[in-house]
Order: C-alpha cells, then structure tokens, then sequence
C-alpha cells in the first residue's frame, strides 16, 4: 500500500504546480458566471423596448386618426346646407285658393318665446311658406268644416292648424307639437273681444 500511495502521480511539487491553473479555471467561470445575467438583460432589453415603442406608435396614429376626424367634421358643419330637392305641386283649385285667402300672413308670437312666420308662396298661387326654427315648410291651405283652417306641409313633415284664437304647428310624423300658441295680431284681437284671457303679451 505504501508503494502504491508513493507512486501515486499527484506528487506535492506536481500538486502545487496545479493550483494556479485550478485557480484560473474557477476565477474564468466565476466571473463568465457574473457576466452572464447582464449580457442576457443587454439582450432583453431591446425585446422590452420594442413593445413600448409599437405602442407609442399606436397611440400616435390614434390621436392623429381623431384629429383628422375632428377636422373633417368640423369641414361638414361649415358648409352650408344642401337644399331640398324641389316637389312637383299641382295647381290649385278654387277651393284651395279660397283657403289660401283665409291665411294669417305675417309674423306670429308663439310660446317660449318662439315665432313662425308666414308668407305667400312666390311660386305657386294658392300656397304659402311656412318658416319655424330656421326651417321653411311649404303649405297647402284647406279649410275644414269646423271652420278651422289646415296647412299641410307638401312634404308631409308639418300640420299647421289656424283656429279663430291661435295657431299651432305639429309634426305629421309623430304627432307631436312643434310649437303652440301662437297668435297673429288679428287673433289677438279676437280674443280680446270675446273676453278670453290674451295668450301672448
């Protein structure tokens, strides 16, 4: 035993001699060991970076796309409006025309302040052009056997009604006022003389 242990390579000048080369190797891998997570952050970085850019991008393109969308909008409410396509309107009869003469031309007061205006139809002898909230409605006057007096819009779109007292304006779709209460000033003397209370100041 005593031969084998004393042929053994691993003399203590060949021990010795090694140490600086094991040395060496533990150092190398230490410090590649070291080095290794900042060069995989170095190469994760960029992955991380990208996302962050695409998404910058993203919402650049947004806000640009909601600009130019605000833009064109803006375009479209500045330009004036597009007029209605004209109606074909059959002459009138002498019942209409006779209608026609028992319309209340000019300016009326209605509530809330609110007023529709009245005018002879320039164009077409029997009918009159009713204007209200910017609008004009071109009307067909026909008188009912109530005595009330009915202006239908030619388009279907507005009802007026003339009654002794006052004048309202519905919408013939709905059914719905548009606006009441109003009063000419041959109305307003109407209801002076039969003692009914004013309905406009």
């Amino acid at each position: 035993m005593f031969r084998s242990f004393v042929s053994c390579p691993f003399t203590p000048s060949s021990t010795a001699s090694a140490w600086p080369a094991l040395l060496g190797s533990a150092a190398l891998a230490a410090f590649m060991m070291l080095g290794a997570p900042a060069a995989a952050q170095a190469q994760t970085t960029p992955a991380k970076a990208a996302p962050a850019k695409q998404a910058s991008a993203a919402k650049d393109a947004t806000t640009a796309k909601k600009a130019s969308a605000a833009k064109n909008a803006k375009r479209a409410s500045n330009k004036a409006p597009e007029p209605e396509p004209e109606i074909e309107m059959a002459a009138a009869d002498e019942k209409q025309l006779a209608a026609a003469k028992e319309v209340l031309l000019g300016e009326s007061g209605c509530e809330f302040d609110q007023k529709i205006q009245v005018h002879a139809n320039a164009a077409h002898p029997g009918y009159v052009d009713m204007s209200y909230n910017k609008k004009k409605y071109t009307m067909k006057p026909v008188l009912s056997p109530t005595g009330a007096l009915r202006l239908e819009d030619v388009r279907s779109e507005a009802l007026m009604i003339q009654i002794a007292s006052k004048t309202m304006v519905m919408n013939q779709k709905t059914g719905q006022r548009m606006v009441d209460n109003c009063v000419h000033p041959d109305q307003r003397t109407v209801s002076a003389d039969s003692g009914s209370p004013k309905l406009m100041k």
